[in-house]
């Protein structure tokens, strides 16, 4: 597959992504009037307590064994590295920008931050490392199968209502009157789509060569993805939670996710291109 090809075949999910957002910028627009401030706000509460904790905690739990746990060891290991690089580079942007305190916490969360629940996460991973549970949860013949599909049914919504939100808090944004240095939005962009990626093939390469991970070109892949993706969009779920930052990070996003696109679709194709044989 030549780099074009890559390239469209990564612009893909990202059409995808940008389709849904605008729906959602429409329906929270003067025109709809739908999905205003309030219903953005209970819309929240349903993705962050009942739609992301059934879509994590069955993804889990259906493809995660025992085996699979040793070869996937590497991920959190690798999450967490880009966490930490992220958070190395945001506090040098607050340095370099002498950004207000208020916002600090928010562009340490930009740079950093990953769409990850900790605790369902574990959930996910007990239920598909023990095989008495995995069995009666999951498959044609589980006893409790019906309990695993209706968590699956609802998990189901947990993508489309976040990028739902993120259209409407997005429009937000190109209204808000918050405000945040250009040099901090530039900063935040800078990390997440320029020196993250460019750190990321080293560490995962470094650990393919001390055969810490293995050989397979969609882990790698994967492993390489997550150092070239947006902010988390548990963040504006956050902010919207607590009511604290809102505006400030609905700028954000608006410049971080309209230039994802791009930035998304031209890293996703480089790495398969760099893994291709």
């Amino acid at each position: 597959m030549g780099l074009l090809e890559l390239f469209v075949t990564a612009c893909v999910p990202v059409l995808n992504m940008l389709l849904v957002t605008g729906v959602g910028s429409f329906l929270a627009s003067d025109f709809a009037s739908i999905l205003t401030k309030e219903a953005r706000k209970h819309l929240n509460n349903l993705v962050f307590y009942v739609f992301n904790p059934s879509l994590i905690a069955t993804y889990l739990a259906k493809t995660i064994t025992m085996e699979s746990l040793g070869e996937l060891w590497f991920m959190p290991v690798n999450i967490l590295l880009s966490s930490i690089l992220g958070l190395f580079f945001g506090w040098i942007l607050i340095k370099v920008t002498r950004a207000p305190a208020k916002l600090k916490g928010l562009i340490l969360g930009c740079c950093s931050a990953v769409n990850l629940l900790g605790w369902l996460q574990i959930v996910g991973l007990i239920l598909g490392a023990t095989p008495l549970l995995k069995k009666s949860l999951i498959g044609a013949n589980a006893p409790l199968r019906a309990l695993q599909e209706s968590a699956e049914l609802i998990g189901g919504a947990a993508v489309p209502a976040v990028t739902l939100i993120m259209g409407g808090n997005l429009l937000k944004g190109v209204r808000g009157k918050a405000s945040v240095q250009p040099s901090v939005i530039a900063g935040i962009v800078a990390v997440r789509y320029v020196l993250l990626p460019l750190l990321g093939p080293a560490v995962v390469k470094g650990a393919a060569h001390l055969r810490l991970i293995q050989p397979d070109p969609l882990y790698q892949f994967i492993l390489l993805l997550q150092y070239a993706v947006p902010p988390a969009m548990n963040i504006g779920t956050m902010t919207q939670l607590f009511g604290v930052g809102e505006s400030e990070c609905a700028v954000i996003f608006v410049w971080a996710y309209a230039l994802a696109s791009a930035a998304v679709t031209a890293w996703s194709a480089f790495f398969l291109w760099t893994l291709s044989p």
